[in-house]
């Protein structure tokens, strides 16, 4: 293992996250939670599977969420399929498409789930997911190989209720996207997948920013940065910095350790999701920073420094459950820099990824 930042045996990231015993148990871990009759509060109930892809080859970007909002027992419950992406050229492509919940298949023992135009299916250590985007005219078949340890929260505290949250920090995309009339071969693309569920109500005091930024080759860098809030604009209460090399979790920096910088403000206007939306806006705005600074330390004055630096944010819009008021996830896509002078870690070749800033807007 290298010495490297608090390693995941002494660092606090153990009384908060755990790592899987066994890749395999992705498919009891990785399942869906959704509520039975006797929840008692079956109107905060939301989950969702979240997939990216960072395809070096074409330069393509792409984001898939597929929610579930609300009481999945009540027909007019939304699920919603959710899609973004950025092509080399920077054409941005999104849509967010709710459909009713009464035509939701899940899983109670393995991550399947199915509405209208989405499918996600589990197997043989990968995931299978099929969607179509009508608005961004797009159709998407691609499979996600497990590359790196997963690690769990299982569930704690978040805003009036709570939050669970299960992640492969890297996993290997291959198939196809078609986007209007091109289609994109992808083949062993740098990827992400996440799954959070929990009950909770939008607007309610949380927030977080987060980051993925991954090498393009499977046996480099991945980092994941993660710092809750208690909304846009607001101080962080915890932050940390997960470094893997490979497949491993090789350490973590949290803390005092980890100094995280916020300098200038992401001046240009907003792409809007949904873009009726807009309408809300006098002038569409966000909280984002243009340049984010992670700098993390060890004992051995070793250090590694990530730069992110923003170009374009798009911008998902939740309205609040109760009363008025806006929850904005910012999507933020950017240039990345890696320097660290951390023995026997090899130094980064490119990476990709990118940031959300996402709470209610104080």
């Amino acid at each position: 293992m290298t010495k490297a930042y608090l390693t995941p045996q002494t660092s606090t990231l153990d009384r908060t996250i755990g790592l899987f015993g066994r890749v395999d148990d992705a498919k009891s871990l990785d399942c869906l939670r959704v509520p039975t009759t006797f929840d008692d509060d079956l109107d905060a109930y939301k989950e969702w599977q979240h997939f990216n892809v960072f395809d070096s080859k074409s330069g393509l970007f792409a984001l898939l969420n597929f929610a579930i909002i609300g009481n999945p027992f009540d027909r007019n419950t939304a699920c919603v399929r959710i899609g973004l992406f950025r092509t080399a050229a920077n054409e941005i492509r999104g849509s967010i498409e709710p459909e009713l919940a009464d035509n939701l298949k899940v899983s109670y023992l393995d991550p399947g789930l199915a509405f209208p135009g989405v499918s996600v299916t589990y197997r043989d250590r990968c995931y299978f997911v099929k969607c179509i985007i009508e608005h961004a005219a797009a159709e998407v078949d691609l499979s996600f190989a497990i590359a790196s340890t997963p690690l769990t929260t299982l569930t704690k505290p978040f805003g009036s209720g709570f939050l669970g949250w299960t992640v492969f920090p890297r996993m290997t995309a291959n198939g196809t996207i078609r986007l209007g009339g091109k289609r994109y071969a992808i083949k062993n693309a740098a990827a992400y997948h996440d799954h959070d569920w929990g009950r909770f109500n939008w607007g309610e005091d949380f927030g977080w920013h987060w980051g993925i930024f991954l090498e393009d080759r499977a046996s480099g860098l991945t980092l994941l940065f993660d710092q809750s809030t208690r909304g846009l604009g607001t101080p962080a209460m915890r932050s940390s910095l997960l470094v893997y090399q490979g497949e491993r979790l090789v350490a973590d920096c949290s803390g005092h350790d980890l100094d995280v910088e916020f300098t200038d403000v992401f001046d240009k206007a907003p792409i809007v999701l949904p873009g009726v939306l807009r309408a809300t806006h006098g002038r569409p705005s966000c909280r984002v920073p243009k340049v984010v600074t992670l700098t993390g330390r060890d004992l051995a004055k070793q250090q590694m420094v990530v730069t992110f630096t923003a170009d374009t944010v798009v911008q998902f819009i939740a309205p609040h459950h109760r009363g008025p008021g806006e929850t904005q996830l910012n999507q933020v896509l950017g240039n990345i820099d890696v320097w660290h002078s951390i023995k026997d870690l090899p130094s980064p070749r490119s990476m990709r990824g990118y940031m959300e800033f996402a709470g209610p807007v104080k």
